[in-house]
């Protein structure tokens, strides 16, 4: 990442950064994962910058996702798109 990128991966500042983002974000995290703490989701999710929802359900890092999680992403995808496209073509 360092030669490609041009920066340092293990530098950023990730909660940092976060808060200078505005594009639109669904965080989903499964309530035993081991890999991703909750702690690191809940963080990025307090301090990021732009539109975000938050959904924790069960299962682990490698589960299935549930369908409700699934429904969610999709009416979350809608509702950005829905907006973009209402600010580019004012009514």
């Amino acid at each position: 990442v360092k030669q490609r990128a041009r920066f340092d991966i293990d530098k950023v500042n990730v909660l940092e950064a976060a808060r200078h983002c505005n594009a639109p974000v669904l965080f989903g995290h499964a309530a035993d994962d081991q890999l991703v703490l909750a702690s690191h989701t809940h963080s990025l999710h307090k301090e990021y910058g732009g539109p975000k929802e938050l959904n924790v359900f069960e299962g682990d890092h490698n589960s299935i996702r549930p369908q409700d999680f699934r429904d969610q992403a999709l009416q979350f995808l809608q509702k950005c798109f829905a907006e973009a496209d209402g600010e580019k073509r004012p009514e």
